[in-house]
């Protein structure tokens, strides 16, 4: 829907009581594994503390809360709501007014009372309690309105809910005509054919290993904390490295690839991106390295020494193909810049001597198999 069309339909805006309209259950922001938890629930009051307390704790309410104690609720920006009260734009603001009037989900949900320098007046509070709203029939309605919105409009939503809702506008596309589903929903939601199939790729990966090939925990740990890396990773050589044929263009082609991917070998890229039992910390610290990580993939030497060391700096020098004097190079200046701190009277202990020796016994052993080689 362009932004004439929903000009057109917000000459029907209502103003309706607050306490009247539902959070969204299916809302993209959030996580897909809550959705599925609230699905289960089956207990709409419940759920609705649920909704209210996550986007407390994620959705930075605060800052809403207070916008309108200063200004009131702005009747530019309606609502937009089905038939039956569930808000399908302004899930945010909605949660904010509970939050800030206290009211009985709140309440329920557990959340603090907002807190003022000055107490919140009745009049502050009355002229919140009624709210413009744009009532539609269907979720379908608007959807081109808030995919361009979200997307690539002014209220972008994080990286893993954007991808969600394009994979579920792909899929809704496909079932009339897959060979056009990329490009209705690059033309949706303001962007190409081109970037909805790398989201829905990216998107799609993670959904198999998470919901078919037993690696739920990782594969959630990615789409919550660490999507916007994932996107930066995807690369030829990343998906060479787990099988997947990245010259597919068409829909059917695509779903057939990832049917062929090797998840052994996605499972421990996965873990690469992870903090988890077996990494502390991710292998891969940030997606500034995006594209030297799939250099790292393609020599298998570079990798055994990330996963047994988890030492990037030295992976990186051996898949660049650098000669043994660069890496050399990095270990003198390393052992130069220890010296100085030892000789500056940093304390040492037991463990500094043993790796010492340990040094010292590699140094003696690559300088003798020099020799040999010269001999």
């Amino acid at each position: 829907m362009s932004d004439t069309a929903l000009n057109n339909l917000s000459k029907g805006i209502d103003t309706v009581d607050y306490s009247t309209l539902l959070l969204d259950p299916q809302n993209p922001r959030l996580p897909e594994d809550f959705t599925r938890t609230i699905k289960k629930n089956n207990d709409k009051e419940h759920s609705q503390e649920e909704l209210l307390k996550h986007l407390y704790e994620t959705g930075r309410l605060d800052e809403i809360a207070r916008s309108y104690l200063q200004n009131g609720f702005f009747k530019s920006e309606p609502l937009i709501a089905l038939k039956d009260g569930i808000v399908i734009e302004g899930n945010r603001r909605l949660a904010a007014l509970k939050f800030l009037l206290h009211d009985d989900t709140a309440i329920s949900a557990g959340l603090d009372e907002y807190e003022t320098d000055e107490p919140i007046t009745e009049e502050q509070k009355n002229r919140l309690l009624n709210i413009p709203v744009i009532f539609v029939d269907s979720r379908e309605e608007v959807s081109a309105y808030l995919g361009y919105r979200h997307i690539n409009g002014l209220k972008e939503w994080e990286p893993a809910s954007k991808a969600r809702y394009i994979y579920g506008r792909v899929q809704h596309y496909a079932q009339k005509n897959t060979a056009t589903a990329f490009s209705k929903v690059g033309r949706e939601t303001g962007g190409n054919a081109r970037g909805v199939r790398n989201s829905y790729i990216q998107y799609s990966l993670l959904r198999l290993a998470r919901d078919e090939n037993g690696l739920y925990d990782l594969a959630t740990q990615v789409l919550r904390e660490r999507f916007g890396v994932w996107q930066r990773v995807t690369s030829g050589k990343v998906y060479e490295y787990i099988n997947f044929d990245d010259s597919a263009q068409s829909l059917d082609d695509i779903n057939s690839a990832l049917q062929k991917v090797d998840f052994d070998k996605f499972e421990s890229l996965l873990h690469d991106l992870c903090s988890s039992s077996r990494n502390q910390k991710p292998l891969l610290p940030d997606s500034r390295k995006a594209s030297v990580y799939g250099d790292i993939l393609s020599n298998p030497e570079a990798l055994k020494v990330l996963r047994d060391t988890g030492d990037f700096e030295t992976a990186e020098y051996i898949a660049k193909g650098s000669p043994v004097n660069s890496m050399l190079n990095r270990v003198q200046s390393m052992l130069y810049t220890v010296q100085n701190q030892i000789v500056g009277d940093v304390k040492t202990d037991n463990q500094t001597r043993v790796l010492i020796e340990q040094i010292n016994k590699s140094v003696i052993m690559i300088k003798a198999v020099i020799n040999q080689g010269e001999n």
